[in-house]
């Protein structure tokens, strides 16, 4: 069996409309704890203007951040995450380890890269980023190199020397 996988992985629509709905919902928590303050009008009108303006604020931050890229899985485990352009060219292509803090779950891979020159890299793939065949091929081959990472990190003891 081979791990070598290309996948191409675009921005999730599920995760886009969770992270509104919690600012939608939080702006609204907002309003009501002002509502019940009973401060002057002129205060919670302000403080809603801040609050709406941060609220943007974080929501364009996460909009400019999404961007499509393509994992590249070679068969010795080897990754190299190549953050695609708008236009589908590559912007930036950087050879990264899989760290042990990422998650793989059924449903959710949360993975975080760390790249040869330091930097580090939170990628979510939700089930929506990439069609069902590959989201299962990418979890396999990730949980490949996750346990032979793992593997790597125990020192090997020989136990039949007695020295253990």
């Amino acid at each position: 069996m081979s791990i070598a996988l290309s996948a191409t992985i675009y921005p999730s629509r599920a995760l886009a409309l969770m992270v509104l709905t919690m600012c939608a919902l939080i702006n609204a928590a907002c309003m009501y704890v002002l509502a019940r303050l009973n401060l002057a009008p002129d205060i919670t009108t302000a403080v809603m203007i801040i609050w709406g303006l941060l609220s943007i604020l974080v929501l364009m931050v996460f909009f400019r951040k999404r961007q499509s890229a393509r994992l590249e899985i070679a068969d010795s485990g080897s990754i190299i995450l190549r953050i695609l352009a708008s236009d589908g060219c590559v912007q930036q292509s950087k050879s990264v380890l899989l760290s042990e803090r990422s998650s793989l779950w059924p449903y959710l891979l949360l993975l975080h890269f760390r790249s040869d020159d330091g930097y580090f890299f939170v990628f979510p793939v939700l089930r929506d980023s990439v069609d069902a065949k590959t989201f299962k091929m990418l979890s396999v081959a990730l949980q490949w190199i996750a346990v032979h990472a793992s593997n790597k990190q125990i020192p090997h003891v020989d136990v039949s020397s007695g020295n253990f």
